[in-house]
C-alpha cells in the first residue's frame, strides 16, 4: 500500500503563486462547506475539525473559515447547492483514477471531466468499474524533520497503523478510517506537530505503466486538478 497515489500538484508547489493560493483556498472552502452539513461545530464533527485544520495550516484567513461553516450549515440564509461527486475514470495505459469532485452545477462539471479526460488520453468509467478497485482509509502525512523514524514506525504499528512510508520531506501513515481521529490525539501527544489528516481513497494493489505513457498520465492528472471542482485526484499507478 505504500505510496498510494494520491495526486495533488498544489501541495507539491507549496504556493508558487498568488493564483494557486487562490485555488487552493477555494477548494478548501467547498470542502469545509460540505463538511458543515453534517453540523457547524467542529468539535463534534471530526470531517469539518480535518477540513479545519487543514485550512489553518495553509494559512487560510479565519474569517474566510468562519464564512464556509456558516455557508455550510445553512446559517447565512439561503440554500446551499454544493454537492460532492466522485467520478471514475481510466487515464492512459489503463491507469484508474478517482475524481472527486464539489460543484454547484454537476453539468458543467462533467462536462469539463470529460474534456479533460478526451484530450489526455482518458476516458470516464462506468459507475463502480473502477472504485472496487480502492478503499478509504484514513491518512496522516507530517514533516520527516526532527522525527526519529524507526521510533514512530514502531510506535504506530503498535497501535495498530496499517503502514507508514518515508517520502522525500514527510512521513505517511495510514490507519482505518475508525482509527484516524483518535490515531491522530495520540500521534499528537508526542509532541509531533503539523499532521495534515484526512479520508482519502487508496488503490488496493498499485500498477506501473509504460515510460512512454508516464508524461500523459502526469499531464491528465495535473489538469484534473487544476480545474476549479476538482478537490482530490486517486489513482492506482505507480
Amino acid at each position: 500500500m505504500s505510496g498510494h497515489s494520491k495526486w495533488s500538484t498544489i501541495k507539491r508547489k507549496k504556493e508558487a503563486t498568488d493564483a494557486k493560493k487562490g485555488q487552493l483556498f477555494s477548494k478548501l472552502s467547498k470542502l469545509i462547506e460540505i463538511a458543515a452539513k453534517k453540523g457547524a461545530d467542529p468539535k463534534t464533527n471530526f470531517s469539518l475539525k480535518a477540513i479545519v485544520d487543514k485550512a489553518k495550516a495553509s494559512n487560510m484567513p479565519v474569517i474566510n473559515i468562519e464564512k464556509a461553516i456558516k455557508k455550510g450549515a445553512g446559517l447565512l440564509g439561503g440554500e446551499d447547492s454544493l454537492e460532492e461527486i466522485l467520478y471514475e475514470a481510466y487515464g492512459p495505459s489503463g491507469a484508474a483514477i478517482l475524481i472527486l469532485t464539489i460543484t454547484s452545477n454537476r453539468n458543467r462539471t462533467v462536462s469539463e471531466i470529460k474534456h479533460i479526460l478526451s484530450n489526455n488520453g482518458g476516458r470516464l468509467a462506468e459507475i463502480g468499474s473502477v472504485k472496487y478497485l480502492f478503499e478509504e482509509k484514513g491518512i496522516l502525512r507530517m514533516p520527516k524533520e526532527g522525527i526519529n523514524f524507526s521510533e514512530l514506525e514502531e510506535f504506530s504499528i503498535l497501535n495498530n497503523a496499517e503502514d507508514i512510508t518515508l517520502q522525500d520531506d514527510s512521513i505517511e501513515i495510514v490507519v482505518s478510517v475508525s482509527d484516524l481521529e483518535n490515531f491522530k490525539n495520540i500521534i499528537s501527544q508526542r509532541n509531533i506537530n503539523n499532521i495534515d489528516s484526512g479520508v482519502e481513497w487508496v488503490a488496493k494493489n498499485n500498477i506501473d505503466i509504460p515510460k512512454e505513457d508516464e508524461s500523459r498520465l502526469d499531464a491528465l492528472l495535473e489538469e484534473l486538478d487544476n480545474n476549479e471542482d476538482v478537490s482530490e485526484v486517486f489513482t492506482n499507478a505507480n
